[in-house]
């Protein structure tokens, strides 16, 4: 099934009276969940719908300590779709530099990214780690 049949699926599942529906909620829910081999690229087309069933919260996501934040699935959808799009390090523009990493400019936006993605980087780990330690004063 492609990601645009699942999308359909749900959303019949939900319907027009979602708001007042706690049953095509649960149907929605059911749906999501019997499709255990969900792509990155799958993750980051359901984010929107994620976030407007509450089933992803941006004020937990942004709470919770960061180490936690970034092994949620949230966070390696987010940045895969990132390096994705930008595929070479913004710093030394080397494709091939080593493995790419995502560098939050700020963290104002902190379990909202996706609705920010100007304020990701896509960083060689080189480059990441001299933005991280100049960040620091070191």
């Amino acid at each position: 099934m492609t990601t645009q049949e699942r999308i359909d699926e749900a959303m019949r599942a939900v319907g027009k009276s979602f708001e007042d529906d706690e049953a095509a909620l649960n149907r929605l829910r059911n749906t999501i969940t019997k499709y255990p081999k969900v792509t990155l690229q799958d993750a980051w087309d359901a984010l929107p719908m994620l976030f407007w069933l509450g089933i992803l919260d941006a004020d937990q996501l942004s709470s919770m300590p960061y180490s936690e934040f970034l092994q949620t699935p949230y966070w390696i959808a987010v940045s895969d779709h990132v390096k994705t799009r930008r595929p070479w390090c913004a710093l030394c523009c080397e494709p091939f530099a080593g493995p790419l990493e995502v560098h939050h400019r700020t963290y104002k936006h902190r379990g909202d990214e996706w609705r920010h993605l100007d304020d990701l980087t896509v960083l060689c780990r080189e480059c990441h780690e001299w933005i991280s330690q100049k960040g620091r004063g070191k």
